[in-house]
């Protein structure tokens, strides 16, 4: 997976690891993902913090670095 990525529909997931991918962005609908407990995008091309990471209220673990 290359570039912008849209995984708002995607409600139910619970771990996300984008870790060593080209995916530069997360769409601001990441904040959709309510049951979200771990994102994982250590060393991905991601270039800012997804927008809407504030409202995942369940989410435990964070690697971006």
């Amino acid at each position: 997976m290359r570039g912008e990525v849209d995984i708002g529909n995607f409600k139910s997931l619970r771990f996300l690891h984008i870790s060593k991918t080209k995916i530069t962005k997360i769409k601001g609908e990441i904040g959709r993902l309510l049951n979200l407990k771990y994102l994982l995008a250590s060393d991905s091309s991601l270039k800012e913090v997804p927008a809407g990471i504030s409202k995942l209220s369940s989410l435990e673990f964070l690697a971006l670095a």
